[in-house]
């Protein structure tokens, strides 16, 4: 909760996000990863400006949660 909220206040153009667990193998091993998907207001920023607050939230959420794996995605 705590860290919804600081995002929503850091990113002001964050219309919404979802979190889930995604289980990937190569048949050989299993790894869990943390998958978060992010969808930008399309309407206040640009397509440049989406990536690069996308991999921004990739550092703050790595860090805050102290994750080894994590991906950020992006719905738009």
């Amino acid at each position: 909760d705590e860290l919804v909220e600081e995002l929503q206040i850091s990113y002001k153009q964050l219309e919404s996000i979802a979190f889930s667990n995604e289980i990937r193998s190569n048949f050989e091993s299993l790894d869990t990863m943390k998958v978060f998907t992010v969808k930008w207001n399309d309407s206040i920023s640009s397509a440049d400006s989406r990536v690069s607050d996308t991999n921004e939230l990739y550092r703050l959420i790595k860090a805050r949660l102290d994750l080894d794996t994590l991906v950020v995605r992006s719905m738009n």
